[in-house]
């Protein structure tokens, strides 16, 4: 994984390559790294593997260029390396964005803002030729240390957020592109959204999300939660697939899944730990899938651990349309519309369980389940439900 390594050298950039058409100093490649420690009133762009340090005492200030928007930055990475370190800053300096993503032909293009570095603006991102693994993306960001991102974030390919770093307004992915959200630490306090069609990763150990996760018409998210905190819940609606597990952490505001997908898509959750509240008038879970053409595959929930609505469960539990929900425990039973009992992990459950006039999927209730010590081994047989394909059913109950 890329680190960073604070470099003190001469500073090199001043006016190479200075190119009056596309209003901007240009950072051309070579193998050497041009590093810059005072201020430059000037757009920049890092071109052809080129590779520029902006370190203490350096500032980019951007200008307004004549380019379309989406293609303007204070410095614009085409093909190469970005690190922002030490107290370096970048401004947009009238330019829409900050940082400029921009690789017609795929990339690479890596950047890495950490120590106590300060990013005012926003940071922008092209369509990357691949996105899913962090090793291989196209685009590849890194926000560690103290740095600072005041603006959003909207880019395809891979972003990581680290230790304390902060960024103050919503990560994003543009239209199109695909983007890999990985969460291990800091803070963002808007909102993390997908929403133009694409797929997507969403793995969060770390960190706080103040405006809660929102996925919409995003196709298919592989989400993964194991720590953290998500404040304003966790939703995803229209043609959206989540496929996932949540293994830790805590969700505020409650998880509302209400998915209109092709009859090829469906969506998994399974919820082994973590910690779920939500407000006094909302459901604590909400998950409603159904296919909008096809015949449909059913959706599932699966819920073998975790601490449930200690803090507010506010309506409970709300099941519609193609799920399948299975919950695993022991003294597990259902009565009067209130599901109660202890789930594998010992933690007590008690919730009010409603199902919507149109649901059609199996509510399995499996009682007496081995002890915690061998709760590995039935995870791995529940991971088998991200794969099954189950066809139409009448709705049924069954306990175990």
């Amino acid at each position: 994984m890329p680190g960073f390594k604070k470099k003190i050298l001469p500073v090199l950039i001043a006016l190479i390559g200075a190119n009056s058409t596309v209003h901007a100093t240009v950072i051309y490649g070579g193998g050497s790294t041009n590093t810059l420690t005072t201020p430059l009133s000037d757009n920049v762009e890092v071109i052809e593997d080129a590779y520029l340090v902006v370190d203490s005492g350096g500032h980019v200030i951007g200008v307004v260029a004549g380019t379309p928007p989406e293609q303007q930055g204070a410095v614009k990475v085409v093909r190469g390396q970005l690190d922002v370190v030490g107290n370096g800053v970048i401004s947009n300096g009238g330019n829409p964005n900050a940082i400029n993503l921009n690789s017609p032909g795929g990339g690479p293009v890596l950047v890495r803002i950490g120590e106590q570095a300060t990013i005012n603006g926003n940071i922008r991102g092209g369509l990357p030729g691949e996105w899913s693994n962090e090793a291989t993306a196209s685009h590849r960001v890194y926000i560690r240390n103290n740095a600072v991102v005041n603006g959003d974030i909207s880019m395809g390919g891979y972003l990581q957020i680290a230790d304390n770093a902060t960024v103050t307004g919503d990560i994003g992915d543009p239209s199109p592109g695909s983007l890999f959200l990985d969460i291990q630490g800091g803070t963002i306090e808007g909102m993390a959204r997908l929403a133009t069609l694409n797929g997507y990763r969403f793995h969060m150990s770390g960190g706080e999300i103040q405006g809660g996760f929102r996925a919409s018409d995003s196709f298919t998210v592989d989400l993964q939660v194991r720590g953290g905190h998500i404040e304003n819940g966790l939703r995803a609606v229209l043609q959206s697939s989540i496929l996932g597990e949540i293994k830790g952490g805590e969700i505020d505001g409650g998880i509302f899944l209400n998915t209109l997908t092709p009859g090829s898509f469906h969506s998994d959750l399974t919820i082994s730990n973590g910690v779920l509240d939500t407000t006094t008038t909302d459901w604590l879970l909400y998950y409603a899938a159904q296919a909008t053409f096809g015949t449909p595959t059913y959706s599932s929930l699966a819920i073998t651990g975790g601490q449930f609505g200690y803090a507010e469960s506010g309506l409970g539990f709300f099941i519609d349309h193609n799920v399948n929900f299975d919950i695993y425990g022991r003294d597990l039973t259902y009565s009067g519309g209130l599901l109660s009992g202890y789930l594998m992990d010992g933690n007590w459950f008690s919730q009010s369980l409603t199902f919507g006039s149109g649901w059609t999927g199996t509510f399995n209730i499996h009682n007496n389940v081995p002890e915690p010590g061998t709760l590995a081994l039935l995870l791995a047989g529940l991971a088998g439900i991200a794969v099954v394909r189950r066809r139409a059913q009448p709705r049924r109950v069954q306990i175990e």
